[in-house]
C-alpha cells in the first residue's frame, strides 16, 4: 500500500502487476500497513494462497 504524496497514493487503485488468482503465497515481514494493506483488495480480486508471517508479526 502506498502512502504520503498523492502521486503514490495513486498508485494504490492501479492494477496489480500479477494477476491475484495466479499468486501462490504472501510473506509479511512485519504488521505495518504500507505492508498489510493491500491484503484485502488482493483477496477481494481472487487471492487464494497462503499468507505467511514473520515472527514478528504474530
Amino acid at each position: 500500500m502506498y502512502q504520503g504524496v498523492k502521486n503514490l497514493r495513486k498508485r494504490n487503485w492501479a492494477p496489480f502487476p500479477a494477476e491475484p488468482p495466479t499468486i501462490n503465497s504472501v510473506l509479511l515481514t512485519h504488521a505495518h500497513i504500507d505492508h498489510t494493506g493491500y491484503l484485502p483488495a488482493l483477496v477481494k480480486k481472487g487471492f487464494k494462497g497462503k499468507i505467511y508471517c514473520a515472527k514478528a508479526t504474530h
